[in-house]
């Protein structure tokens, strides 16, 4: 029997993804952590600013989820569909089971550091252009650049400030795959 060229090339590609599927080691699903471990996951959850859970699909950013033997839960508000409304709205809540979990992180924020090197910053461009090129003591020339100086200084704290925010250090605390850390 002989195949035709598309029929060939077809062919190749199933056998190809056919091995492609049996070399590559299936993703096992992660147990629920004992209750001890259950514990210490809570109270790390509890004290950090930030967690991380990551799955098989995406990562979700979380406040103080709520941990137990089925997986992970975070209520999220649907906030308010209209001005008024007559009852309570249901709460939606993130559910992720523990087969779907691979890596669980905590963050911490450090805002004040990143203001430091914010102020820092500020301080010297602002500064470095008041004395190079702001008015003398004995002019009464323009004080424009005072305002220039004194706006730099402002922008460097606040992307500071916003550094902070934006990007905590995490720490891993649960891995699917200890090999990967």
């Amino acid at each position: 029997m002989v195949l035709s060229r598309p029929t060939r090339s077809a062919a190749a590609c199933a056998v190809a993804l056919l091995l492609l599927l049996t070399m590559t080691p299936a993703a096992k699903a992660m147990e629920p952590p004992s209750s001890d471990v259950l514990a210490e996951l809570r109270i790390a959850c509890d004290t950090s600013d930030v967690v991380r859970v990551t799955t098989t699909k995406t990562h979700y950013s979380m406040h103080r989820p709520t941990m137990d033997s089925t997986g992970v839960r975070h209520p999220r508000g649907l906030g308010r569909q209209a001005l008024i409304t007559i009852g309570d709205l249901p709460l939606d809540e993130l559910q992720i089971p523990w087969a779907q979990i691979s890596q669980i992180d905590v963050g911490q924020l450090h805002v004040s550091r990143s203001l430091i090197v914010g102020m820092m910053v500020g301080a010297t461009l602002g500064g470095g252009l008041i004395l190079n090129y702001g008015a003398s003591l004995t002019d009464a020339g323009d004080s424009g650049m005072v305002y220039i100086g004194a706006s730099v200084f402002t922008l460097s704290l606040l992307g500071g400030w916003l550094h902070g925010l934006s990007s905590p250090h995490y720490e891993v605390l649960l891995t699917q795959n200890p090999s990967r850390r």
